[in-house]
């Protein structure tokens, strides 16, 4: 999926996160257990989304392990 550039999102509602994956055409996929995290390879779901992020013009996500938040801090910082 091709995203143009916005402004960021901050943070959002527990109650909105099902609304920002049908905006963002994937909450059947969520529904099926077909969006992973990018590092851990878990299913991300309403209860374990921490992030939601842009990288090579793909909408990534990021698990709530604090591992894998951890990863994509470093990878965005350059601090790998």
């Amino acid at each position: 999926m091709k995203v143009k550039k916005q402004l960021g999102l901050k943070a959002i509602l527990d109650s909105d996160i099902e609304h920002i994956f049908e905006q963002l055409g994937v909450l059947e996929l969520v529904n099926a257990g077909k969006i992973k995290c990018e590092f851990c390879k878990r299913k991300i779901g309403v209860e374990n989304l921490h992030c939601i992020y842009i990288e090579s013009n793909k909408v990534k996500y990021c698990c709530s392990r604090i591992s894998c938040y951890d990863k994509l801090m470093k990878k965005q910082t350059g601090c790998e």
